[in-house]
């Protein structure tokens, strides 16, 4: 907490706030000529401070806030998460406005505490608390400059922009190692690396424990160190060493929960649209495709300049055989809500460069 010379306290706990030793402390300031706007931001600092573990226990106990899990800033929280963030956000201005008066809109502002917000600070307690908003900021910072980038950046060509990225995130990784210890700085890339975004990317919708996604994120360092170049079989061997580390059955589950179709069927499923059976066999279908345009990728990478039509007729072949297992209308909803895995074509005027997502095909 920071104090004015001379008014330090020890010992703080939330419990004194609002006791006459606090509220004397308060006066004490104003009497030794303490600006008024000081004061206010001491208490503001003293009284987020003490309500962070509060915070923080909130967050930990939400799965869908869980740091190891795909946060989608869209998608509604439950309503009794919800309800427990409005009380605690109510309960810690009516504090505040109990010892320093009406709060002012930035105040405001600063002190409350959305969903998107609880869910980051949450990846940052296991630092001690004096490091915590430091590299929270830091993490910001370079966030906001990427962010900037990306705009500045547009007339690059794809190998320009990757070797700007890469630039700034050594600039970041230089700052971090001055700040943390070696413990601290794993720990941190487990949260905030692109292999731990790789991976809730790849498997953050579905239900892993902590302990699983840690096992997970060590495979892939693993990987990434031993493979810099990895080629398609190397990718098979990889995932077939992360489904011995989750075991066959489980690793089959995370996949299924991840994969976007699926969770667009069970979406309709619950309005009784669509039978179990059909879905597993749909499911399938999209697996087999997937991997042959996986391979088609292989194929386009050794000549990008090849025409593309064979890519949209693998397209063609799977969406044919989707209408036949669901319907023809149930097919075309899965490719209007853009679900279904297709080869992205990009052409940045120097080459054409392939991706497999889910959504459209992009000429």
């Amino acid at each position: 907490m920071g104090s004015p010379e001379g008014t330090q306290k020890s010992g703080f706990h939330w419990r004194q706030v609002e006791s006459a030793d606090y509220l004397a402390y308060i006066a004490n300031l104003r009497r030794i000529g303490c600006p008024e706007q000081t004061l206010r931001d001491i208490i503001l600092a003293d009284v987020n401070t003490l309500y962070a573990p509060r915070y923080a226990a909130l967050a930990g106990g939400a799965p869908e806030l869980a740091w190891w899990g795909k946060f989608d800033k869209k998608r509604p929280v439950r309503p009794e998460l919800a309800d427990q963030l409005r009380a605690l956000n109510a309960e810690k201005k009516a504090v505040l406005q109990r010892l320093i008066g009406n709060l002012t809109g930035a105040e405001l502002a600063g002190i409350e505490t959305g969903v998107a917000s609880l869910r980051e600070q949450s990846a940052f307690t296991f630092l001690p608390e004096g490091k915590q908003s430091v590299v929270h900021e830091l993490v910001s910072r370079y966030q906001a400059l990427r962010e900037r980038g990306e705009i500045e950046w547009a007339g690059l060509t794809t190998e320009e922009r990757e070797a700007r990225e890469k630039e700034l995130f050594s600039a970041r990784r230089i700052e971090l190692a001055g700040l943390l210890t070696g413990e601290e700085l794993r720990e941190f890339d487990l949260r905030h690396s692109a292999t731990s975004e790789a991976l809730r990317e790849q498997f953050g919708r579905a239900d892993l424990t902590e302990g699983e996604f840690d096992r997970l994120y060590k495979l892939r360092t693993e990987f990434q160190e031993r493979v810099p170049e990895p080629k398609p079989e190397d990718w098979k061997r990889l995932e077939s060493d992360l489904g011995e580390a989750l075991g066959p059955e489980r690793f089959a589950d995370v996949q299924r929960q991840n994969d976007a179709m699926w969770q667009a069927m069970q979406s309709m499923a619950g309005s009784g649209a669509l039978a179990p059976s059909a879905m597993e066999q749909a499911y399938g279908i999209e697996r087999e495709y997937s991997e042959k345009l996986v391979q088609a990728v292989g194929v386009m990478f050794a000549d990008p300049q090849r025409d593309p039509q064979p890519l949209r007729a693998i397209a063609d072949e799977m969406d044919a055989r989707l209408a036949a297992t669901l319907g023809p209308e149930t097919a075309k909803q899965l490719s209007r809500l853009g679900v279904l895995p297709r080869l992205t074509v990009q052409d940045d005027g120097n080459g054409r460069k392939y991706s497999l997502t889910p959504g459209g095909f992009s000429p």
